[in-house]
C-alpha cells in the first residue's frame, strides 16, 4: 500500500495512517463485508511493519557481531 516505502521502514507517518484508518473503522449496513476486509488490510500492514522492524533489528545485530572487512 505504501510503494516508496520498500524496505518496511518504520515510518511514523504510516503509523499514524493506519491509527487514523483503525479509528475511522466502523461496520457498515450498506456493506457489512467492507469492515472485515478493511480490518483484514490493517492487520496485514501492521504484520508487514512488525516484520520489517524486526529483519531490520535482525540485520543490525548480525552486522554489530561481524569483524571489520579490509578492502584491497
Amino acid at each position: 500500500m505504501y510503494p516508496e516505502k520498500e524496505k518496511n521502514e518504520m515510518n511514523p507517518a504510516i503509523l499514524h495512517d493506519i491509527a487514523d484508518r483503525l479509528e475511522r473503522l466502523a461496520p457498515s449496513h450498506r456493506d457489512p463485508h467492507r469492515y472485515f476486509e478493511e480490518k483484514s488490510e490493517l492487520v496485514a500492514e501492521i504484520r508487514r511493519l512488525a516484520l520489517g522492524a524486526k529483519s531490520l533489528h535482525t540485520s543490525e545485530a548480525a552486522n554489530d557481531n561481524q569483524p571489520m572487512r579490509r578492502t584491497a
